[in-house]
């Protein structure tokens, strides 16, 4: 089971106590409501989360519950730093992390509810004043929760190392030439592939199991290569590639379990999941900053985002930020190409981005940028903005 399955187990709130009498009624209500209701609630918590920190820790609850974790993360984050004394704030905050896919901070947040003598020594960082008691039924749950964590952790390499071994070993039946591989061979190693994509959250092995797939479908041709081939190409892209494929299985096999479950969202689920594209992205150029290096790699993570995602936008204007201000220049120049090329980041994107390479110093890519946001920016103050920096770089504004 992996991090973020094991922790959909983990009820939340941690404490009803600690949420305010009315949010606690809409987040209860959300839990039960139709999707426009969930919006509703949500944008109702969302205006009310700077009334206090438990304020924010109901919205930051909602999200979760709205299928939001890393929403849910940003908040109640905000949560704890304005009030680290709210231990079940803590312990919902590791939670959404968890939810997440991100088991080491998770690890730490609920460290934090608990005294040195059960989670370890202290690595300093804000916590409660006073962890849950010993022998308290919270802490039986907390230190729980951080177990099952921590074996979580510890299992994931190992996993991962098999899988590596399993697609060795498929692979070499590939190498040796001896005809074409059974379909159960083709099969087999697109699996351990996925599962290994799915394990590291990153591209590539969704990658090298599409290609695995067409070479299947070319020599096996049926629906249930197509449906694997459209499972591969909907968790790794990219979205045109998803989108031909799935059209495919819906004309070969519409009672398609794979293609059912990839058919249109509802609003509210667009809503939820463009709210959370623009949250996860911000987290993830926090991580890139950072360097943060846990099981899951985090440029990695966002080209994953970026290729598979019905949102691309706020992945792709993170990742070219997060790579101009970590110095890699290069890197930063090159998806500033493909952003350019494409027509899905709009004027506001482009002017974030101008900015963001200006303050780098790198004239060419501002001047490019604020040349785009001129063109497609509505607003004057943000026009005038990019034509400033057209003129400080040297091209003409109007």
């Amino acid at each position: 089971m992996d991090v973020a399955s094991s922790a959909r187990e983990w009820s939340f709130p941690f404490s009803t106590a600690a949420l305010p009498r009315r949010s606690l009624t809409t987040v209860h209500g959300i839990g039960l409501s139709p999707g426009p209701d969930r919006m509703r609630g949500m944008e109702l918590l969302a205006s009310e989360a700077g009334l206090s920190p438990a304020h924010r820790h109901a919205h930051g609850v909602a999200a979760l519950l709205c299928g939001m974790p890393c929403r849910a993360v940003h908040t109640l984050m905000q949560a704890t730093g304005e009030n680290p004394d709210e231990c079940a704030a803590w312990v919902d905050l590791a939670t959404a992390l968890a939810r997440a896919g991100r088991p080491e901070p998770a690890a730490w947040a609920l460290s934090r509810t608990l005294a040195p003598t059960v989670s370890g020594p202290d690595d300093g960082g804000a916590r409660p004043a006073r962890p849950y008691p010993a022998g308290s039924g919270e802490e039986h749950e907390a230190a729980r929760r951080l177990r099952s964590l921590m074996g979580l952790i510890e299992r994931q390499e190992v996993e991962r190392d098999f899988l590596r071994l399993r697609i060795a070993a498929f692979a070499e039946v590939f190498e040796k030439g001896e005809g074409t591989p059974v379909v159960e061979v083709f099969m087999a190693l697109a699996t351990a592939l996925m599962e290994l994509g799915r394990s590291l959250d990153a591209a590539q092995p969704y990658h090298e199991a599409a290609s695995v797939l067409d070479e299947a479908l070319a020599a096996h041709p049926g629906a249930q290569v197509l449906e694997h081939l459209a499972t591969a190409r909907m968790a790794g892209g990219p979205v045109a590639e998803r989108d031909r494929v799935l059209a495919e299985l819906n004309r070969v096999m519409p009672g398609s379990r794979v293609a059912r479950e990839a058919r249109q969202p509802s609003m509210a689920d667009r809503y939820f999941k463009q709210s959370e594209a623009e949250f996860e992205a911000s987290l993830l150029y926090t991580e890139i900053c950072q360097d943060q290096q846990g099981g899951q790699n985090p440029v990695e993570r966002i080209h994953l985002r970026f290729v598979s995602s019905d949102h691309p936008a706020p992945y792709l204007v993170a990742w070219i930020r997060a790579s101009v201000d970590s110095g890699r220049l290069d890197s930063a120049r090159g998806l500033s190409r493909a952003s350019l090329s494409g027509s899905f980041l709009s004027g506001q994107d482009h002017l974030v981005l101008a900015l963001e390479f200006g303050k780098g110093g790198v004239a060419d890519e501002t001047r490019a940028h604020a040349e785009r946001a001129l063109e497609l920016c509505e607003d004057e103050g943000e026009r005038a903005v990019a034509a400033e920096l057209l003129t400080r770089t040297g091209g003409g504004g109007s």
